[in-house]
């Protein structure tokens, strides 16, 4: 059972570029960026109300909160021949264990830093913490699995870069 259309999935199937999970995120990001564009109200208002929603937007905070905590984590761990050795030495696990503490707490620090700035920036929170989520996701996923492509996720990435401008594009059209 689908939630899309016979001819969509199988336009999906044949193509070389889309598979038919990349429909999951590409279809609701043309939809929300046709209603921004043509000014659809009753769709800019459910986006909006996202942002109303508590529980919803605290969950969309918590996941950036965990993508940024991620992303300096695999920085400094993808460093980590700097952080043990200094001098040429390699450093005690009593000296070792200060430096990933420190790391938790500055990863911690840099996240609550940076988290609101990007926070403030946005026009619809919920919807575009989304995209950068879905963006910022699948480049952190791919860092993670050496074996995959991340150019096999465009449309996935794609989509994410719809939502984020989304909101804008009435500005910029005029």
């Amino acid at each position: 059972m689908t939630i899309f259309p016979e001819q969509l999935e199988s336009f999906a199937e044949d193509s070389d570029h889309l598979d038919v999970e990349h429909l999951y995120t590409v279809v609701p990001a043309v939809i929300i960026c046709i209603g921004f564009l043509f000014q659809i109200s009753p769709l800019i208002d459910l986006v909006a109300t996202l942002d109303s929603v508590h529980e919803v937007r605290t969950t969309a905070l918590m996941a950036l909160n965990g993508l940024l905590g991620g992303v300096i984590g695999l920085f400094l761990y993808t460093t980590e021949d700097t952080l043990f050795i200094s001098n040429g030495e390699a450093r005690t696990k009593e000296e070792a264990f200060v430096i990933i503490l420190g790391s938790i707490i500055g990863i911690g620090i840099a996240v609550d830093w940076v988290a609101p700035v990007i926070v403030d920036a946005l026009a619809y929170d919920v919807l575009q913490i989304a995209a950068i989520l879905l963006i910022g996701g699948m480049w952190y996923l791919h860092r993670l699995v050496e074996k995959w492509n991340l150019w096999n996720e465009l449309p996935h990435l794609s989509a994410g870069l719809i939502l984020l401008i989304a909101p804008h594009l009435p500005n910029w059209i005029g």
